[in-house]
């Protein structure tokens, strides 16, 4: 998951800068920034980390239902990307097309392999909050 982040903070940093795009370079750089608020909404303690307060009064939903949504989102999300058609696109936006199926499709097949049944970690997990509290305002 933290991969999955790293990379969607760095194309964030390329959907953010102003060049003349076409309509598929435009559609791509849509998906990501759809793409970034949905992880920053879905996955709020990363948002706290990131500096986003607007989910600071959420923890991050681990129940089987929500991950089931998170998959089809994730299914969704494939099918929207090779509707836009790499070929469509310029070569700078091709590697970031390129990564991004990529991490979708590791993404799924780890979620095929019910990686999200496995216990906690001694690095992962609620046992960490005392690390989050360090970097969130408390306002109430």
């Amino acid at each position: 998951m933290r991969r999955v982040f790293l990379l969607s903070i760095l194309l964030l940093a390329f959907s953010s800068q102003d060049f003349s795009q076409s309509g598929a370079a435009k559609q791509l750089h849509a998906l990501f920034d759809s793409e970034w608020q949905w992880n920053l909404e879905n996955n709020p303690g990363f948002a706290s980390f990131l500096g986003d307060k607007r989910y600071n009064t959420r923890w991050t939903d681990v129940s089987i239902p929500v991950i089931e949504a998170r998959v089809k989102h994730r299914k969704d999300t494939l099918s929207r990307l090779i509707k836009i058609g790499r070929s469509r696109l310029p070569a700078s936006d091709q590697l970031n097309y390129d990564l991004f199926q990529k991490d979708i499709e590791s993404e799924l097949e780890r979620f095929s392999l019910r990686l999200y049944l496995l216990p906690l970690k001694h690095d992962d997990g609620i046992q960490r909050s005392a690390e989050l509290a360090d970097l969130i305002d408390f306002q109430t």
